[in-house]
């Protein structure tokens, strides 16, 4: 993380899910969405929020996302199919799996 004109490194000690990232996208608000080994997490300055079935998305088990053009992150996910994330709002786009 890029905090002060300094870098930051973070692990599971800081909370982060495992220190094993898979991808990783920044979004406009600067915020840094990673996708662990089956989990996905939200890294602000002073905040590591990680998404699970409670917050709407199919499956805690995230396998792979991207970001397209018009902002919204995919989601693809073991057994829970496609998620679609566009302003905290999760949309399961289909179910089974990927």
């Amino acid at each position: 993380m890029f905090e002060n004109g300094n870098i930051r490194h973070l692990t599971g000690k800081d909370g982060l899910f495992s220190n094993i990232l898979h991808r990783f996208v920044i979004d406009n608000n600067g915020d840094v969405l990673n996708c662990w080994y089956r989990r996905l997490s939200r890294v602000r300055p002073n905040e590591i929020y990680t998404l699970t079935h409670n917050d709407g998305i199919s499956d805690n088990e995230v396998s792979d996302m991207t970001r397209d053009r018009e902002g919204n992150y995919w989601l693809g996910t073991k057994t829970g199919g496609l998620n679609k994330l566009r302003k905290s709002v999760i949309k399961v786009i289909g179910k089974g799996r990927v």
